[in-house]
């Protein structure tokens, strides 16, 4: 029996667990990291590590439950750029997926208008993409049934 095969896969095992628990907080909620990191800080240079806690302590609250302003909702159309994918009219419902993509990045970024119009290119492009592949379904069949076969 390979002693080894069986370390390797419970490394594997930790680095994955470590990953899926530890990282995570940090990465979804940035003030959680922020006022961790920061207290880690100061802590470390030694000065008024009580009075800076409490400082973070009420942001930490006040940016989880106080009301802030409203997002606008997220307009990418992604499901309409993946679907398109399937149309014969390659290069043109990729660009539309890279759209979409763009547009979701930008919306995490905080740049919505950049999102909106990155979303509305992604629409235009996914439609057209619709259009050139039922032409291209429609001439294909026209030449298929057109010709004359023995």
């Amino acid at each position: 029996m390979n002693l080894s095969f069986g370390f390797q896969r419970l490394h594997i095992a930790l680095v994955l667990l470590l990953w899926l628990f530890i990282f995570p907080p940090f990465l979804c909620f940035p003030s959680i990291s922020d006022s961790v990191f920061g207290l880690l800080t100061m802590k470390e240079k030694g000065e008024g590590v009580e009075e800076a806690s409490l400082a973070e302590d009420s942001d930490l609250f006040r940016s989880w439950f106080e009301p802030t302003t409203p997002r606008p909702p997220l307009r990418n159309y992604l499901l309409l750029t993946i679907l398109t994918c399937f149309c014969p009219a390659y290069p043109v419902n990729i660009l539309a997926l890279v759209f979409s993509v763009m547009s979701r990045n930008s919306y995490d970024q905080g740049d919505y208008e950049g999102s909106r119009r990155l979303g509305k290119m992604a629409l235009y492009v996914s439609t057209a993409s619709i259009i050139i592949g039922l032409l291209i379904i429609a001439i294909f069949c026209a030449v298929h049934f057109s010709t004359k076969q023995d």
